[in-house]
């Protein structure tokens, strides 16, 4: 099996549209596009180019006879991944330039010394990866057919989207071999050393390349570390870059910021609520300073509503009889102890109905002793039902906690006979 073939850069799902994503080489210097599609995604940027099969096999991309087949296929190339794409047009709805500025291309000394010749080795299988070291180099090994395989290979071209791979001369073991990676797949410490190895620090340009190359990769935090050192190490020549600082406090707490909603709008609502409690509000943009102040509201109605919640329940459970009460009592204690601003959305009935004065105790404390114990939406009413499903959660426990086998057939007994677990 042939490395190119074995170790792809990315392979992708096909979609309706015919979609596909492969491993290939790069073109480089050459304009990039846009691919948007009709059923909305958007596609780059990336070289554009086209071909009439997705086929390594020469044969086979020519078809019989050596005639060759019209080029009904589009290929995006991101450095990355090749995309391809059924370029009809009932699928492709525009290719248009890209604007998006150049990114940022570190080229490491490595490139000088990549293999451009060699015997492709006939690969089995992945027997180790060691990590980058400086300089962006690591060793691969290799089960082959005639043996272990231990090739050097060694970062030729980073960018802020993908590193570029390849086999380093060593004199023993060599082959072509073009490998892409996530940039972000590279470890934080790690990535921070080579690119200082490649840059000369000595040169301030040099360190504002890595800021941009940091921010391209919205990689911000680390951005805003080395425009600090820079700014220590070259006060003047970089006095007029302090206000970037300030940018980079805002693009970081915005990303930060949107993490917080997502997290929220994922249920993560403590969570959530803890992050904006300690948010450093004067670092977010205007627009989403105003964003912030909604959300807090938000959550701060969430807090109000728990605490009318336990109030309420707690006050309904005293209108019942006295052994209803102490019946009652444990679950309720937990309630008020356990209930969380991710919880509370169980109290849905309870809540909407706790204000109705046709409504027994009875059936309050049901509605928010169901919510708990069945989740929101059980529109339990029965006081009995909900009394049952206390014991039945009691005897589940029991029956969990590796209970001996005697008991755990009088436990299926006694749950046959609970009118909360039919």
């Amino acid at each position: 099996m042939q490395p190119a073939k074995l170790f792809p850069r990315l392979l992708l799902c096909l979609a309706a549209t015919g979609l596909l994503a492969l491993s290939a080489s790069r073109a480089t210097a050459q304009e990039e596009y846009l691919v948007e599609l009709r059923n909305g995604m958007r596609l780059g940027p990336g070289v554009v180019s086209e071909t009439a099969s997705i086929s390594t096999n020469s044969f086979q991309q020519g078809g019989s006879g050596g005639n060759v087949g019209s080029k009904s296929i589009l290929i995006l190339d991101d450095g990355l991944r090749l995309t391809f794409v059924n370029k009809a047009p009932i699928n492709i709805m525009s290719t248009q330039p890209s604007t998006a500025p150049t990114a940022e291309q570190v080229e490491l000394p490595a490139a000088a010394e990549a293999a451009r010749s060699g015997n492709d080795p006939a690969i089995q299988s992945i027997l180790g990866v060691s990590e980058f070291n400086k300089y962006g180099r690591r060793k691969y090994y290799l089960q082959t057919a005639r043996g272990p395989v231990q090739v050097l290979q060694g970062i030729t071209l980073l960018t802020p989207t993908y590193a570029k791979v390849e086999v380093l001369r060593t004199g023993t073991e060599e082959f072509v071999w073009d490998q892409r990676i996530a940039t972000s797949s590279i470890p934080a410490s790690q990535l921070r050393e080579i690119l200082y190895q490649a840059m000369d620090l000595k040169k301030s340009n040099d360190w504002l390349r890595i800021v941009s190359f940091y921010m391209q990769a919205e990689r911000f935090g680390e951005a805003r570390e080395v425009l600090s050192e820079a700014l220590t190490r070259f006060p003047g020549e970089l006095a007029d870059r302090r206000a970037v600082l300030q940018q980079l406090d805002q693009l970081l707490a915005n990303e930060k910021f949107e993490e917080i909603k997502l997290r929220r709008a994922a249920g993560q609502v403590q969570l959530a609520a803890t992050l904006l409690g300690a948010f450093p509000v004067k670092t977010l943009s205007l627009e989403n300073q105003v964003k912030l102040d909604d959300e807090v509201k938000a959550v701060q109605q969430q807090v109000m509503v728990m605490g009318q919640v336990t109030a309420a329940l707690q006050e309904q459970v005293g209108k019942l009889p006295e052994p209803e009460q102490q019946l009652v009592a444990p679950l309720v204690q937990e309630i008020v102890s356990e209930v969380t601003l991710d919880t509370v959305a169980r109290f849905a009935d309870f809540q909407r109905l706790r204000n109705d004065p046709s409504l027994p105790a009875e059936n309050l404390v049901s509605y928010a002793l169901g919510g708990w114990l069945l989740g929101p939406g059980a529109g339990l009413d029965n006081f009995a039902v909900a009394k049952s499903l206390i014991h039945v959660r009691r005897l589940v426990v029991e029956y969990l906690n590796d209970a001996p086998p005697p008991r755990r057939a009088q436990i299926l007994q006694e749950l046959a006979g609970q009118e909360g677990a039919q």
